[in-house]
């Protein structure tokens, strides 16, 4: 709850309704959600990858509650290794 005492503001977006027939809200949020990224505003979220071989690991990470971002079971190589750099999981010690 800490974060809210910072003056942060968080705006949440239904991207569902802006695939509704006739809406035309859609090409304004596509162009500047190109621009964001192009810009580095937009990044992606951060994950934690876990091999499948540690899928249990992964579960009990999740359960903890303290990550930030998505938590990834691999389970097998692929594109997407290149769009973010993984975080390895905080130690429990």
């Amino acid at each position: 709850m800490a974060i809210f005492l910072k003056n942060v503001t968080f705006h949440g977006i239904l991207l569902d309704s802006l695939f509704e027939e006739n809406n035309t809200m859609w090409q304004e949020v596509s162009t500047l959600l190109k621009a964001g990224i192009r810009e580095g505003v937009v990044q992606p979220l951060k994950r934690t990858v876990f091999p499948r071989t540690q899928a249990e690991d992964a579960f009990r990470y999740m359960a903890q509650g303290k990550h930030i971002g998505k938590v990834v079971l691999q389970v097998s190589g692929g594109p997407w290794g290149s769009l973010a750099p993984a975080l390895a999981p905080a130690s429990s010690a």
